[in-house]
C-alpha cells in the first residue's frame, strides 16, 4: 500500500490497496492518480520567487520549471518582473506571464536554456514571456567564445527539439541572440528541429 509508480505518460499514481498487482498503465483499479490532485496552475511565487525585479529569482524559477515539466502543468509569473539567468527547462515545460531580466554579465549565460543533450526536447510552451537581456550592461564579451558569439541569449535551445511554442513572447536587448536554436549537439540526428512555432 502507498507504493508510487510513474506511468508511461509521466503521471504519478499511488496504490490504495496492499500488494496491488494491477499494472496502472493498463488498469487503474486500486490506484490513485496523484497528478490529477495537483493544482492546474501554480505561480513562480509558490516556489519562493519575489518578482520584485531586484532579487535573483533564478533558483525559484528553476524549481517552477522543473515542477512544470514533472507534472505537465502551466506555471505563471502572474505578470511580475523577475531577475534571473540560466534557468533550465526540459520537456513538457509550460511557463507564462512574466518579464525576465538577465542578471548576469557573463559569457555562456542565457536567461532560459536547455541542458546540452542529444535527447529530444518536446512539448514546451512559453506564453507571454518577455526577456530583457540588458545589453547596455554587457561588458567584455570575449571573442574566444566564438561558437555562440558570447552565448548570452534570451531563449536558448541546445538540443534537438520538436513541438515547441513561443506565443506572444519576446527577447530584446540580448548581448547575443534573442532566440538561439542550436541543435548540432544532437550527434548528427537528422531533422533535429521539428514543429517549432514562434
Amino acid at each position: 500500500k502507498n507504493a508510487r509508480v510513474m506511468l508511461t505518460n509521466g503521471d504519478i499514481v499511488k496504490s490504495t490497496v496492499n500488494s496491488n498487482t494491477n499494472d496502472p498503465n493498463v488498469d487503474m483499479t486500486g490506484w490513485l492518480n496523484e497528478s490529477s490532485l495537483v493544482d492546474k496552475t501554480k505561480s513562480f511565487l509558490d516556489f519562493g520567487a519575489k518578482g520584485d525585479g531586484v532579487t535573483d529569482d533564478s533558483i525559484s524559477i528553476g524549481l517552477a520549471s522543473t515542477w512544470s515539466s514533472m507534472y505537465k502543468r502551466k506555471v505563471s509569473g502572474v505578470g511580475k518582473t523577475y531577475k534571473c539567468s540560466n534557468v533550465f527547462f526540459d520537456s513538457n515545460c509550460y511557463l507564462a506571464d512574466a518579464k525576465l531580466i538577465n542578471n548576469k554579465d557573463q559569457d555562456l549565460i542565457s536567461v532560459l536554456t536547455t541542458a546540452i543533450s542529444s535527447d529530444w526536447l518536446e512539448n514546451v510552451v512559453f506564453e507571454d514571456i518577455h526577456i530583457d537581456g540588458v545589453r547596455q550592461d554587457a561588458r567584455t564579451i570575449k571573442s574566444t567564445v566564438t561558437s555562440e558569439d558570447g552565448g548570452r541569449h534570451g531563449f536558448r535551445f541546445r538540443r534537438p527539439c520538436r513541438n515547441i511554442w513561443i506565443i506572444r513572447s519576446s527577447a530584446n536587448y540580448c548581448a547575443s541572440d534573442g532566440l538561439c536554436i542550436f541543435p548540432d549537439w544532437s550527434g548528427g540526428l537528422f531533422e533535429s528541429v521539428q514543429n517549432f512555432n514562434v
